[in-house]
C-alpha cells in the first residue's frame, strides 16, 4: 500500500509539473527558483521602508499572492478535465 501511495505521489508531482510547465512554456522549477529569488528581495527591502513605501509594497505582495492563484486554478481546471476524461474512459469499459 506505501509503494502505492508513493508512485501515485510521484504520478502527480509529474503531471502538475508538466500542466505548469505547459503553462509557462519553461521548466516550473525555474519558475519557483525566480518566485523565491524576487520573495528573498522583497523581504530584504522591507526593512527599510517607510509607512508610504511599504503601503505600495504590499500591492506588490497582492499581486504576487494572485499569480499563485492562478497556478491554482488552472492546475484545478486541468484536473477537473483529467477527471472527466477517466470517467468517460471508465463509462466506455
Amino acid at each position: 500500500m506505501e509503494l502505492q501511495k508513493v508512485i501515485l505521489g510521484e504520478l502527480l508531482t509529474e503531471r502538475v509539473n508538466g500542466l505548469l510547465q505547459e503553462k509557462y512554456k519553461e521548466s516550473y522549477h525555474n519558475v519557483i527558483k525566480e518566485r523565491e529569488r524576487h520573495a528573498r528581495n522583497m523581504e530584504e527591502q522591507l526593512r527599510f521602508l517607510t509607512g508610504e513605501q511599504r503601503a505600495a509594497v504590499e500591492v506588490c505582495l497582492d499581486d504576487f499572492i494572485d499569480k499563485c492563484g492562478e497556478d491554482l486554478e488552472f492546475l484545478y481546471q486541468k484536473g477537473l478535465e483529467d477527471g472527466i476524461r477517466i470517467m468517460k474512459s471508465i463509462q466506455k469499459l
